[in-house]
């Protein structure tokens, strides 16, 4: 029995005359691993440093380990016996994941060598392209600025269709009174500025000057010493100013006007 054995070398350790602390200090062991041994209490050690202080007390006393070495083996519990289904699930996973890792190896991975100078590249133009688009937009702008496009003649008059009659002549007289009616031999300046496309044909002391549409935005001016005519296709499409007055729109609604007539006395449609 161990209790027997354990007792033989507590017996041992007196008979050759040592105390606990002589033992301790020549074993370099734990005076209660030396009370466990001598008492049978092995339980009490662990289990991984057991077989070695009885081997070290062992050598110390100068008895067999073996002896309660063989002992111990005895009382150990046989070693269950894994499932071999269980071991051929961890094998077949074990090998699955080798093929995978394989796998893995063999698929072609992206050269970052290539995709860095690729990405520059791609950048790079991106860039140009912005650049190229901001100093175009720029140059147009500052282009539209300067630049005073001439209204586009035209050889055919166009009139609007009058869907519903204006009394032009009342109109004209309103505007008549708005004008000073002093005579002045100063020339008469004709400003004209254009709210929609329009088209438009102007007289001054009897010549033909203009003839054509004048588009949305496009500001033209004339001067005569006597009379200014004009032919408006749509009288509402259009600021006048005369000798820096602005007049009265000619008419609230999209209607020709045949013949305007501007005079140092006032304005009046030709009848």
């Amino acid at each position: 029995m161990i209790e027997d054995i354990c007792a033989k070398f507590k017996q041992k350790r007196i008979d050759l005359g040592y105390g606990i602390e002589e033992t301790v200090e020549k074993t370099k062991l734990h005076p209660m691993v030396i009370r466990d041994i001598e008492d049978g209490r092995l339980t009490n050690i662990s289990s991984a440093y057991l077989k070695g202080f009885i081997r070290i007390y062992a050598q110390f006393l100068k008895i067999d380990p073996n002896i309660l070495l063989d002992e111990l083996k005895n009382l150990e519990p046989p070693k269950p016996q894994k499932n071999k289904l269980i071991v051929n699930k961890a094998r077949e996973k074990k090998e699955k994941e080798k093929k995978e890792r394989e796998a893995a190896r063999k698929r072609p991975s992206i050269n970052i060598n290539i995709v860095k100078p690729l990405a520059a590249i791609i950048l790079i133009i991106f860039a140009a392209w912005l650049i190229w688009i901001l100093i175009f937009g720029f140059f147009g702008f500052i282009g539209k600025l300067f630049t005073h496009k001439k209204p586009e003649p035209v050889s055919v008059q166009e009139q609007e269709v009058v869907s519903e009659p204006e009394n032009i002549e009342v109109r004209a007289e309103k505007i008549e009174k708005k004008v000073l009616q002093k005579e002045n031999s100063a020339p008469i300046t004709l400003s004209v500025t254009a709210k929609r496309k329009c088209f438009i044909k102007v007289k001054i002391d009897g010549s033909v000057v203009y003839q054509g549409i004048l588009k949305k935005g496009f500001i033209e001016t004339w001067e005569a010493e006597k009379k200014i005519e004009m032919s408006i296709s749509d009288g509402s499409s259009l600021y006048l100013e005369v000798n820096g007055k602005n007049l009265p729109a000619l008419t609230t609604m999209k209607k020709a006007i045949k013949n305007l007539v501007i005079t140092p006395t006032g304005i009046f449609v030709d009848k």
